[in-house]
């Protein structure tokens, strides 16, 4: 539960930040090209994909805890290190929006991140289910899992408050609250499906791993059905200037109280001492003894 509130409480910061990145950019490029209200067919797709990003994010969920204790065989003290580097990735969230505003790929912004970080979630767990299990190798591969979450994550995040923006009346929020409850049946299908699978068809904790790395792929389907318009490449110059300008936005929304309170509240809250690992090794073995 203490692991839920945090990633709940960090996903609402970001949002925050992304939200702002992704306003500043339309007002940018509202002179530049016109935007078009987004199709109920983009909607359903972006629903889609957060149900299927809830699904693919947890369903390894009891296979990872039981390869740390079971392949690995690692202390909770070890556990908490790699959660430690694992979570580091989520401090990039605010980076990664920035970068996906102010460096277009293939004149596209969220599309290019989307596909990469989907890549490299599903490398990142093909590896780990593929390669002999060691406590670096490990590490090193949840990492980088993690980090293409967060690219993810991120990108989701940008699609939703672009769309969202078009939404008048009582349509207002319907795309946002639709997303969070594909979201939460993703993620309540990957969990129990992830304990049924290994339960009652005795796959290793391995080959789950790779079962997650093809559910990652079928991702791509959906992102490349996704519309992303095109931007217009920008000059050396003006790339550097539009830099500048998002990074004293930023500088200027950390500025506001509603932004630095709540970043110093999460950063006690993050200092605050789990009892996730402990009560793992509680509930499947300690496997120093």
């Amino acid at each position: 539960l203490l692991g839920g509130v945090k990633a709940a409480t960090h996903k609402s910061a970001a949002q925050l930040f992304t939200g702002t990145a992704t306003h500043n950019q339309s007002v940018v490029e509202e002179s530049s090209r016109k935007v078009t209200p987004p199709s109920t067919r983009q909607m359903w797709l972006i629903v889609l994909m957060h149900f299927l990003v809830g699904i693919s994010n947890n369903i390894p969920g009891v296979a990872n805890r039981r390869y740390l204790l079971e392949d690995l065989r690692v202390s909770p003290a070890t556990q908490a290190m790699i959660g430690v580097l694992t979570g580091m990735a989520w401090n990039l969230k605010i980076l990664i929006a920035f970068s996906s505003d102010s460096f277009p790929i293939f004149g596209q912004r969220r599309k290019p991140y989307l596909s990469a970080g989907v890549v490299i979630q599903s490398v990142s767990w093909l590896c780990l289910g593929v390669l002999e299990p060691t406590i670096g190798t490990a590490s090193a591969f949840m990492c980088t899992a993690v980090l293409g979450q967060v690219i993810v994550g991120v990108m989701c995040d940008t699609l939703v408050v672009e769309n969202m923006q078009h939404e008048e009346g009582s349509r207002i929020g319907e795309l946002q609250s639709n997303c969070w409850i594909g979201l939460s049946l993703g993620t309540l299908v990957g969990q129990l499906s992830g304990g049924w699978i290994m339960q009652y068809l005795n796959v290793s904790n391995r080959d789950m791993f790779q079962i997650n790395s093809g559910v990652k792929m079928l991702l791509m389907g959906v992102v490349l059905l996704i519309v992303d318009p095109k931007t217009q490449p920008l000059a050396v110059r003006e790339m550097v200037g539009s830099v500048r300008e998002r990074a004293l936005e930023v500088w200027k929304a950390m500025q506001e109280h509603r932004v630095f309170k709540p970043v110093i509240f999460i950063f006690i809250f993050a200092m605050c001492p789990s009892n996730h690992d402990a009560f793992v090794s509680y509930l499947l073995g300690d496997p120093s003894k």
